[in-house]
């Protein structure tokens, strides 16, 4: 703690200067992973496995579709 103002010290014994919540970290954070998401088109892609049935053995048959043609295959 040498060097940093004790009237930012929470209740939890941590400097609020080093806090995630203050430096807005998270939020870059889930900015950027929001970016990453629509670039890479996740929204085609979690619709899509949806409609895999889970655990059936129909499955390998979707993802051989799914690598051939993408979202729009299945």
């Amino acid at each position: 703690m040498e060097g940093k103002d004790l009237n930012v010290v929470a209740f939890c014994g941590l400097c609020c200067l080093d806090c995630h919540g203050h430096t807005g970290k998270t939020a870059d954070f889930s900015r950027d992973l929001r970016k990453e998401r629509r670039q890479a088109k996740y929204g085609k892609y979690a619709e899509a496995i949806t409609r895999v049935p889970m655990g059936k053995p129909e499955q390998s048959l979707i993802k051989k579709r799914w690598r051939k043609n993408g979202p729009e295959g299945i």
